[in-house]
C-alpha cells in the first residue's frame, strides 16, 4: 500500500482494491508475480459466466474457469514427486482420494473467492467512508470500530448478491409462503442484509451494528471459509488509511459498478485521499 498516491485523484479500483487481495492471495498460492495479471482476467471471466450462466461458456466466450484449474494442475504436475504444496497449502491428501485435477479445481476456487470477492469489499468499504464523513472520523478516533466498518460494507453491498439453492426437504415460510422438496430456490443475500424489518437503519452504515447479524458470508454449512481473511483484509486497509489518511472527500457520481447481478462491487471508483 506505500505506492498508492495520495492528495490526487486515483481510481482506487484499478490502483488500490485490486492490488492488494491479488498480492495476498497470490502469496497464498504461491502464484509469481508476473501471473497476476492472468488471475485479474480470469477472475472477471468468471464472475461474468456465473452471473450470465452457462450460456456464455457454451457459446464460447469463456472457459476462463476450465483454464485456471488447468493452470493449478499444471503447477502441480511440475512439482517433484511426492511434492503437492502449492504455496500455504498441501493438497496432498485431496490429490490421493479425488485426483490431480479435483485438487487444482479447488486450488482454482479459491483463487477465484478469495480475490474477486475481498476486491468489491474493499472498493466499497472506501466508497461508502468518502461518503460518511462522520464514520470516517468516528473510526479516526476509534480505530476499534475497523471490524464493524468492515462488517457493515460487507451488508450494505454484499460481493456476493444471491445463491442458489434446492429444499432438501419442505420448509414453510411466512405469510403462508413455502418450498417443497426438490423446488429450487435463488436466495438474495444483498436484499437480506437491507431488510428493513430486520436492520433499523438498512441502508446506510450502523456503528452500533452486530458483526454477526448479516448473511454475506453465508449461513450454516454454506458458511464462507474465507470470512477471517476477508476480515483482516478488510481491518488492514483500514488501519493503514487511519494512519495515513486525513480525509476522504465524497466521490460524487463518477464512480461505476459493475454490470452484474450476482456480484456487487466497482468497476471505477475516483477518489482522492487527502493527508
Amino acid at each position: 500500500m506505500s505506492t498508492v498516491e495520495l492528495d490526487c485523484q486515483i481510481d482506487a479500483v484499478a490502483q488500490f482494491t485490486r492490488a492488494i487481495p491479488e498480492k495476498v492471495i497470490g502469496s497464498m498460492l504461491g502464484l509469481p508475480p508476473a501471473d497476476l495479471p492472468r488471475l485479474r482476467a480470469w477472475s472477471a471471466d468468471i464472475r461474468t459466466a456465473l452471473d450470465t450462466g452457462m450460456d456464455s461458456i457454451a457459446a464460447g466466450k469463456t472457459d476462463a474457469a476450465a483454464d485456471l484449474t488447468d493452470y493449478f494442475r499444471d503447477a502441480l504436475s511440475a512439482k517433484a514427486p511426492g511434492n503437492t504444496t502449492i504455496g500455504d497449502f498441501n493438497v496432498g491428501p485431496l490429490v490421493d482420494a479425488l485426483g490431480m485435477r479435483t485438487a487444482a479445481s479447488n486450488l482454482a476456487f479459491i483463487a477465484f473467492a478469495g480475490y474477486e470477492t475481498t476486491v468489491h469489499l474493499l472498493g466499497s468499504m472506501l466508497f461508502h467512508l468518502s461518503n460518511r464523513p462522520d464514520v470516517w472520523e468516528a473510526l479516526r478516533a476509534t480505530p476499534e470500530l475497523a471490524p464493524i466498518v468492515v462488517s457493515e460494507a460487507l451488508r450494505l453491498e454484499s460481493p456476493v448478491q444471491k445463491a442458489c439453492r434446492w429444499a432438501l426437504s419442505d420448509i414453510e415460510l411466512s405469510d403462508g409462503h413455502g418450498l417443497r422438496k426438490g423446488e429450487y430456490a435463488v436466495l438474495l443475500l444483498g436484499a437480506a442484509n437491507r431488510d428493513p424489518m430486520r436492520f433499523a437503519t438498512p441502508d446506510t452504515i450502523n456503528l452500533s451494528q452486530s458483526q454477526t447479524v448479516h448473511v454475506g458470508f453465508g449461513k450454516g454449512l454454506h458458511a464462507c471459509l474465507g470470512r477471517g481473511l476477508a476480515m483482516i483484509e478488510g481491518a488492514a486497509v483500514l488501519r493503514w488509511l487511519i494512519e495515513h489518511v486525513r480525509t476522504i472527500p465524497a466521490t460524487g457520481y463518477s464512480h461505476e459498478w459493475i454490470p452484474n447481478s450476482s456480484f456487487r462491487g466497482l468497476q471505477r471508483l475516483p477518489i482522492t485521499l487527502c493527508r
